[in-house]
Protein backbone atom coordinates (compact mmCIF):
# COMPACT_ATOMS: atom_id res chain seq x y z
CA UNK A 1 0.00 0.00 0.00
CA UNK A 2 1.32 3.44 -0.94
CA UNK A 3 0.35 6.81 0.39
CA UNK A 4 -0.33 9.92 -1.68
CA UNK A 5 2.79 11.49 -0.22
CA UNK A 6 4.98 8.51 -1.18
CA UNK A 7 3.63 8.44 -4.73
CA UNK A 8 3.77 12.16 -5.46
CA UNK A 9 6.51 13.44 -3.17
CA UNK A 10 4.06 16.14 -2.05
CA UNK A 11 2.56 16.41 1.41
CA UNK A 12 -1.21 16.67 0.85
CA UNK A 13 -3.70 19.02 2.42
CA UNK A 14 -6.22 17.03 4.43
CA UNK A 15 -9.81 18.04 3.74
CA UNK A 16 -11.62 16.73 6.78
CA UNK A 17 -14.29 17.59 9.30
CA UNK A 18 -13.73 17.95 13.03
CA UNK A 19 -15.28 14.60 13.88
CA UNK A 20 -13.04 12.51 11.62
CA UNK A 21 -9.93 14.55 12.39
CA UNK A 22 -10.21 13.16 15.90
CA UNK A 23 -9.67 9.63 14.56
CA UNK A 24 -6.29 10.59 13.13
CA UNK A 25 -4.88 11.44 16.55
CA UNK A 26 -1.61 13.32 16.70
CA UNK A 27 -0.75 12.45 13.07
CA UNK A 28 -3.22 15.10 11.87
CA UNK A 29 -0.90 17.85 13.13
CA UNK A 30 1.79 17.07 10.53
CA UNK A 31 -0.47 18.10 7.62
CA UNK A 32 -1.99 21.31 6.36
CA UNK A 33 -5.71 21.17 7.12
CA UNK A 34 -8.78 22.28 5.24
CA UNK A 35 -11.50 21.91 7.85
CA UNK A 36 -15.12 21.43 6.81
CA UNK A 37 -17.18 22.75 9.70
CA UNK A 38 -20.53 24.14 8.61
CA UNK A 39 -22.05 24.91 11.99
CA UNK A 40 -20.56 28.30 12.66
CA UNK A 41 -21.85 30.18 15.68
CA UNK A 42 -21.70 33.51 13.82
CA UNK A 43 -21.53 34.60 10.20
CA UNK A 44 -18.19 36.38 10.47
CA UNK A 45 -16.22 33.15 11.06
CA UNK A 46 -13.98 34.70 13.70
CA UNK A 47 -14.19 31.64 15.93
CA UNK A 48 -11.93 28.71 15.18
CA UNK A 49 -13.38 25.50 13.76
CA UNK A 50 -13.22 22.42 15.99
CA UNK A 51 -12.96 24.57 19.09
CA UNK A 52 -9.36 25.49 18.30
CA UNK A 53 -8.08 21.89 18.54
CA UNK A 54 -6.25 22.02 15.21
CA UNK A 55 -3.92 24.43 13.44
CA UNK A 56 -6.01 24.90 10.30
CA UNK A 57 -5.16 26.58 7.00
CA UNK A 58 -8.55 26.71 5.31
CA UNK A 59 -12.04 26.53 6.77
CA UNK A 60 -15.08 25.68 4.70
CA UNK A 61 -18.13 27.02 6.50
CA UNK A 62 -21.75 27.90 6.02
CA UNK A 63 -24.74 27.86 8.30
CA UNK A 64 -27.93 29.02 6.62
CA UNK A 65 -29.70 29.13 9.99
CA UNK A 66 -27.56 32.02 11.20
CA UNK A 67 -25.98 33.50 8.08
CA UNK A 68 -28.76 33.42 5.54
CA UNK A 69 -28.08 32.59 1.92
CA UNK A 70 -24.49 32.87 0.65
CA UNK A 71 -23.76 33.72 -2.96
CA UNK A 72 -20.81 33.91 -5.33
CA UNK A 73 -20.80 35.87 -8.61
CA UNK A 74 -21.42 33.55 -11.55
CA UNK A 75 -23.47 31.02 -9.57
CA UNK A 76 -27.22 31.09 -9.95
CA UNK A 77 -28.84 33.52 -7.53
CA UNK A 78 -31.21 30.84 -6.25
CA UNK A 79 -28.30 28.56 -5.27
CA UNK A 80 -26.67 28.82 -1.86
CA UNK A 81 -22.97 28.03 -1.59
CA UNK A 82 -20.39 27.13 1.03
CA UNK A 83 -17.75 29.74 1.79
CA UNK A 84 -14.07 29.32 2.67
CA UNK A 85 -11.72 31.39 4.77
CA UNK A 86 -7.93 31.29 4.86
CA UNK A 87 -6.18 31.42 8.24
CA UNK A 88 -3.71 34.18 7.45
CA UNK A 89 -3.10 37.32 5.46
CA UNK A 90 -2.55 37.78 1.70
CA UNK A 91 1.21 37.43 2.06
CA UNK A 92 0.82 34.05 3.76
CA UNK A 93 -1.72 32.94 1.15
CA UNK A 94 0.59 33.97 -1.70
CA UNK A 95 3.42 31.89 -0.25
CA UNK A 96 1.23 28.90 0.69
CA UNK A 97 2.32 25.88 -1.29
CA UNK A 98 -0.34 23.51 -2.52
Amino acid sequence: MFTVEEQTGVKPILYINCYYAGYLGESVHQYDLWIANYHTPTCDSTESPCGGKYNWDFWQYYDPRSCGKNSVPGISSDASVDLNIFNGDMNKLNTFKI
